[in-house]
């Protein structure tokens, strides 16, 4: 398997929170987004529910449930709100040929459908996956037994043209990759990006899920082992469902999806304990995961998160200004004096190797500040007040490169830090700002300008 290029990308809670669709006042049950749920299978009419329970609560407003006909009876009592359609299926609950268009039928009444959850895995019903997957025009969602049923070809998914979401967990990867768990568990971004053919966005579940899909790559920084649970998976493909019904773009949709997910999960997990909790819980804790993001019915924005529950990644400064390891000593207090900046990350090829800061650009052996006191005119240094016997030194300073007097072990901190444990670090280590790395990545800064404005919400 060849890794493949992705644009790795880092999202804060208002990334999220602006892809929330809040009901408005003149919406009706249409316009909050129609989805269509097909599984269900005999034995496993739970998986179909438990997607539709979970649609209905990330706020879909209309949820109908295609299910094998023997299947109906069950899925009548375990439903209230879904409308539920039988499908032609012999008695075991296979289902025939005539199913496909019952559910293109029943697809012309919706704006999203999810294929997979508890569906079966009878020959029949393979073939009714593969044919469904050509001719499904709306955004798709493909699970569980849909991922299974088209073994190890994509041939399929790469030429569809409309949204399309694959959410395999590590073994289903590997099936649908010809490889083995192990192998994809030691290469996930790896995986993810080689499943995302075509137009297809990718959630590959497991701890650190990873979204990929178009050239880009976000891990997930929610949830915990609490979801590793029967039945989570089928409350993800609900989420992710109703939020490509909403019109919100595959990539952005998954991502959105997997982050509430987790959040929910782990707002069962505090109330339930990790131990105790179960895909019912994550269902009935969406309004937790949601509540952050909607802040009270005001416009989405970080307002509204526990300040305890804050991270790195939510307050950081993305993309900022960094330097190389060969840019001049001069060279780099200019751009600290320019930017007003007093410690610049240095970057190679994308990886953090160290840190310059004011300090270190100091003259040990003359005792002079560069941002402060030193300024470049005519190719010539100036330093007020200093005497001529500083001079050489000077002159001797303009051609060191910053990986000279760089501090090249910089203290870090991870995405997933919490800001009271960053506001620590900071005021121990007597630092100004704080590097965010996603292994040797780096992907943002934390100041103490950051957190104050995270204090005042």
């Amino acid at each position: 398997m060849t890794t493949v290029g992705a644009q790795r990308e880092s999202w804060s809670v208002s990334d999220y929170a602006c892809l929330v669709r809040a009901p408005r006042t003149d919406d009706h049950k249409g316009a909050r987004g129609r989805v269509l749920i097909v599984g269900g299978a005999p034995g496993l009419t739970g998986a179909v529910c438990l997607a539709a329970d979970a649609a209905l609560r990330a706020g879909a407003g209309y949820v109908t449930v295609a299910v094998p006909a023997p299947s109906l009876p069950v899925v009548e009592i375990k439903l209230t709100a879904p409308v539920k359609i039988a499908l032609p299926a012999d008695a075991a609950g296979a289902l025939l040929p005539a199913a496909v268009d019952a559910v293109l039928d029943a697809a012309r009444s919706a704006d999203a459908v999810v294929l997979g959850p508890g569906l079966g895995r009878s020959d029949t019903t393979g073939a009714l996956v593969r044919e469904l997957v050509a001719r499904v025009r709306l955004p798709l969602l493909l699970d569980a037994d849909a991922l299974h049923a088209l073994g190890t070809d994509l041939a399929l998914v790469k030429a569809r043209t409309a949204p399309t979401v694959l959410t395999p967990h590590a073994g289903e990867a590997a099936r649908l990759l010809a490889l083995t768990r192990d192998e994809v568990d030691a290469a996930r971004e790896a995986a993810a990006s080689a499943l995302a053919v075509g137009r297809a966005t990718v959630v590959l579940k497991g701890p650190g899920t990873l979204i990929a899909g178009d050239g880009r790559l976000l891990t997930n920084s929610s949830g915990g082992p609490e979801l590793a649970t029967l039945g989570t998976g089928d409350v993800l493909s609900g989420i992710i469902g109703t939020l490509l019904a909403q019109q919100i773009p595959a990539f952005e949709a998954a991502a959105l999806g997997a982050y509430l997910h987790g959040r929910a999960g782990g707002a069962a997990a505090d109330d339930v304990t990790r131990v105790c909790c179960t895909a019912e819980d994550v269902v009935a804790y969406l309004p937790e995961a949601f509540r952050p993001l909607l802040a009270d019915g005001a416009p989405p924005t970080m307002e509204g998160l526990p300040m305890t529950e804050l991270t790195a990644r939510d307050i950081m400064t993305p993309d900022p200004v960094t330097v190389g390891p060969d840019m001049t000593v001069t060279e780099a207090a200019h751009l600290m004096t320019a930017k007003r900046i007093g410690a610049l990350p240095v970057v190679d090829d994308g990886v953090l190797v160290g840190l310059v800061t004011e300090s270190d650009l100091i003259m040990q052996d003359v005792k002079l500040h560069f941002p402060t006191y030193l300024s470049l005119l005519g190719g010539y240094i100036f330093a007020p007040g200093a005497a001529d016997r500083y001079e050489s030194s000077l002159r001797k300073a303009v051609g060191a490169t910053v990986s000279d007097v760089m501090t090249s072990d910089p203290i870090t901190v991870t995405p997933e830090a919490l800001v009271s444990d960053v506001a620590t670090l900071i005021i121990e280590r007597d630092v100004a700002r704080v590097p965010v790395v996603d292994g040797d990545t780096l992907i943002g800064i934390v100041s103490k300008s950051d957190i104050v404005r995270s204090l005042a919400g």
